[in-house]
């Protein structure tokens, strides 16, 4: 079986372990643009040790680098991808847009792996990274497996699947939940997991339906008895979960998808010691066999408590493991002495690698003691310290022969010197180029408001306002297309789609996936879900064909004033803003049964903040709001001030007379009467 094992690591001696066990990659981070910022994480000289025991070994290391990225910050990270480049990382894992266009440019040999925070969920949307220079894609961990197959049969890339361990409730890379909570950005690698917490439901008569359960806290994934399957389906990477676990998690779980990669029933004590090293209160695989609800959860328990429960053999097991130096070459070799002649040793491996010494010193003949072919094989075995193990050796040798054995010991030395030097050899990449970015500045005289709307009726309560923009759901669309066709509005694509759904041909879109972003329309514009973050981004969107783009809601006015106006850009200035966008319902958990009847229920957590659950029964997806609306009304000076184009009101939840009432507070600036968040304008991520 060809499909390969990947492992995490989050520190060098993780790193080891895993490579040891059976890992054929390895995936880590630096000490910045990482988005497992709490791990160790690796220097650059431990990054560039790693490549070379790894290469050494036959086994690829992976970087992360997938992070967003400011504009300040940019030269940061040429710096480091070109260290990486340079060193011989087999690849660079990436999320921002910018970072992907400036790696384009300027590594030309470098693989670059599309990060699971891109959201890339259908073959649309891998078609998408490849011609944006992505080999490799890792795609969202809610697939089922016949979506895996659909999506490995139609692909050119290699296709990266999440094979095992801790699955996040919202799908990568559309979560803001902890950022908006408390300020640590999932996109930025410092994610407060607040998911883990317990939370009530509310109905959306203000009925409590459940208080204190678990309702984000998913199980961890455990697809180990599925490999022939993934293999089967045509999966490159097998990819296990857990920079941030400690060795006997690394050393537990490599070993066993090693052990079971050419498939086959999966032992009972294996999964027990699988789940005793780190499992939140069991494993489960609902996404993959397209089967969610309340059993992904363990809904009454904390299922972030993992540590206390692990058995005295799981224990004796991982840290064998994990003390192990296993993962050895096989070579071959020779070794030849005549009467006369220097000795000659030669050792090769099964992929063209070969050194060949030859001794300083004629053989002689022996006076006493003549050296046996036992003792030559003796000194040749004497590998320790090398990951060198002699599957075949050769002995040719006159009879009755004496050599000194310190002149064989120094034959196999410089051989298996060489053979490491041949292995650990750099691959021959042409030069890095330059790069540098110019910035060209926005216009703060003039500032249009747009607005969002997620149904009919909103959209019809826009439509009498004075705003440039309306982006409305696809849905609202299709249902009532001869109401739309103003130029103001557009069609607002879905974040997810799925189930074989993609979106037909429009004049005018708002993208809020990857896969949208070669879409061949009249006018295209890139939603706040396309994660744009800086300069390089915003040039990168104007080059394939974008009109306008709204920036991250996760910068401050410094940075989003900073940024280049290649194409002109919106920002999120009133709404509650989405947190999560989920695939296991968190209302039919709840209630544990499907009850979708498209009304908002209220997620509440510990201090009695209450977070809008809209159900999105086009993707069968749950949308969960912040708890507060962001709102700026009466700082519209600082708005215009950074030079945006477009200042965008996101309604949700609002009805008609919310939207007249509050358009109309941020066309005159005044302040607002409720609780609101100034969201991230003046303190950032």
């Amino acid at each position: 079986m060809s499909v390969e094992i990947l492992l995490p690591a989050g520190s060098y001696e993780n790193f080891l372990v895993a490579v040891n066990n059976g890992a054929d990659a390895v995936y880590i981070g630096g000490s910045s643009f990482s988005a497992r910022a709490n791990a160790t994480n690796f220097t650059d000289d431990e990054i560039a040790e790693a490549v070379k025991y790894a290469h050494i070994r036959g086994v690829k290391v992976y970087v992360a680098l997938n992070t967003l990225v400011e504009d300040n910050r940019f030269s940061d990270a040429y710096d480091f991808a070109k260290f990486c480049y340079e060193c011989g990382v087999d690849a660079l894992i990436v999320q921002d847009l910018g970072i992907l266009s400036m790696l384009r440019e300027s590594f030309p040999d470098m693989k670059l792996n599309a990060s699971t925070q891109l959201t890339v969920h259908n073959l649309k949307g891998v078609r998408a990274a490849e011609r944006a220079g992505f080999s490799r894609i890792v795609l969202s961990r809610e697939l089922s497996k016949e979506e895996i197959e659909d999506i490995c049969d139609g692909a050119e890339s290699e296709i990266e699947v999440f094979a095992h361990g801790a699955l996040c409730m919202s799908y990568s890379g559309q979560c803001l939940m902890s950022s908006f909570i408390g300020g640590r950005s999932g996109n930025r690698g410092a994610c407060a997991q607040p998911c883990r917490l317990p939370y009530g439901l509310i109905d959306a008569d203000g009925n409590e339906v459940c208080d204190g359960k678990y309702l984000l806290s998913l199980k961890d994934l455990c697809l180990l008895d599925e490999i022939g399957r993934l293999d089967k389906l045509g999966v490159t990477s097998l990819k296990i979960e857990g920079r941030m676990k400690n060795s006997s998690y690394v050393a537990m779980t490599s070993h066993l998808y090693d052990k079971y990669r050419d498939g086959g029933k999966v032992d009972k004590q294996d999964i027990e010691d699988l789940q005793s090293v780190f499992s939140r209160n069991g494993f489960t695989k609902g996404y993959f066999e397209n089967s969610t609800g309340r059993h992904m959860l363990n809904i009454d328990r904390n299922n972030d408590d993992v540590y206390k429960n692990i058995s005295d053999r799981a224990m004796k097991r991982a840290e064998e493991l994990a003390n192990s130096h296993g993962n050895t070459v096989s070579i071959s070799g020779s070794f030849t002495a005549y009467l006369g002649e220097p000795a000659t040793l030669c050792v090769w491996d099964d992929k063209g690698h070969s050194a060949t010494f030859t001794g300083n010193i004629p053989v002689e003949k022996a006076i006493k003691v003549p050296l046996t072919h036992e003792r030559i094989r003796e000194q040749m075995s004497k590998t320790g310290g090398t990951p060198f193990e002699f599957d075949d050796f050769i002995i040719n040798t006159d009879e009755g022969i004496s050599i000194p054995i310190k002149e064989i010991n120094e034959l196999r030395r410089s051989a298996l010197d060489e053979m490491q030097n041949q292995l650990a050899l750099r691959p021959a990449r042409r030069d890095a180029k330059d790069f540098s970015f110019n910035v060209i500045k926005g216009n703060d005289s003039h500032m249009e408001y747009t607005a969002y709307v997620m149904t009919y009726d909103q959209a019809k309560a826009a439509e009498k306002t004075d705003v440039a923009r309306i982006y409305i759901p696809k849905n609202v669309y299709d249902a009532h297309p001869d109401d739309f066709l103003s130029d103001r509005y557009f069609v607002s694509l879905p974040a997810i789609e799925r189930f074989g759904k993609t979106a037909g041909a429009y004049e005018r879109i708002s993208t809020s996936n990857f896969s949208q972003i070669f879409d061949n329309v009249a006018v295209k514009h890139g939603g706040f879900r396309m994660n744009v973050y800086n300069s390089v981004a915003v040039k990168y969107l104007k080059n394939a064909g974008f009109d306008s783009v709204c920036l991250s809601p996760e910068m401050n006015l410094g940075q989003i004033g900073n940024v280049s106006k290649d194409i002109p850009t919106e920002i999120m200035a009133y709404g509650y803003l989405p947190a999560m966008t989920v695939q296991n319902c968190v209302i039919k958990s709840a209630y544990d049964k499907c009850i979708c009847d498209g009304k908002v229920h209220y997620l509440k957590d510990r201090m009695g903040a209450l977070f809008p659950v809209v159900p999105d029964r086009d993707s069968c997806t749950n949308i969960i709001l912040n708890s507060a609306p962001v709102y700026m009304g009466d700082k519209t000076d600082d708005l215009r001030r950074s030079g945006v184009a477009f200042a965008n009101l996101y309604f949700t939840i609002e009805d008609a007379e919310d939207i007249a009432y509050i358009t109309d507070l941020y066309k005159n600036g005044k302040p607002f009467g409720k609780n609101f968040t100034r969201g991230h304008f003046y303190r950032g991520v």
